[in-house]
């Protein structure tokens, strides 16, 4: 599906951290935010109130039903995606979804497969392959010569006081982040198999 960037009307489900990010990238790329659903109705009001043509919904369905949108973002926690993307995609709307983008790969493969049957598309967020320093590296590597060894290590204060539960939570959440970069240098190519995981303390991951 081809659409004009400039006529894309998007909408927001999700109006805490990550959601104002996303309405100003709607608006920095020219389309235009029309809605904006959230449980908690003063972070909805909150941001509608940053951008005219954007009205407030309580719920998902009843902002599908009544905006026409080319477009949701999906900025709510990952237990909630599979859901909220079904409703869209039934609705033939394209989605673009904070990453991680489902709970497992099962679940992903599954939702990209009801997306093709709809003729929409699905669109995990990942920044970090189109920032400067990542462009740079990867039009460099024909001049660096053979690669042949990538590595990243990242660390969160975002788990301070919490359970190793959600100290765990937070360390899947970042995952996809060095993934995608590594897909991006090596053009696609990550191996899909012989992974090796171990969780050395809660909150920690090595792959």
């Amino acid at each position: 599906m081809t659409l004009d960037h400039t006529k894309i009307r998007a909408g927001i489900v999700g109006a805490g951290l990550m959601g104002p990010w996303h309405a100003r990238a709607i608006k920095g790329a020219g389309g235009h935010l029309v809605g904006v659903a959230d449980i908690d109705a003063e972070r909805t009001t909150q941001l509608v109130s940053r951008f005219p043509a954007a009205r407030g919904y309580g719920d998902v369905d009843e902002m599908l039903a009544r905006t026409g949108l080319d477009v949701l973002h999906i900025c709510t926690p990952v237990k909630s995606h599979r859901e909220i993307a079904e409703l869209a995609i039934g609705a033939g709307v394209n989605l673009i979804v904070e990453k991680p983008l489902f709970q497992n790969a099962g679940e992903t493969i599954r939702l990209y497969e009801l997306a093709e049957k709809h003729r929409v598309s699905v669109l995990p967020v990942h920044q970090f392959p189109f920032q400067r320093g990542a462009t740079k590296a990867r039009a460099s590597i024909t001049r660096i010569g053979r690669l042949i060894h990538m590595q990243a290590s990242i660390c969160s204060a975002g788990g301070d006081g919490l359970d190793d539960v959600e100290k765990d939570r937070i360390a899947a959440d970042i995952v996809p982040h060095p993934l995608s970069l590594f897909q991006s240098i090596l053009d696609g190519l990550l191996p899909t198999d012989n992974w090796v995981v171990s969780r050395p303390s809660s909150g920690e991951l090595r792959m």
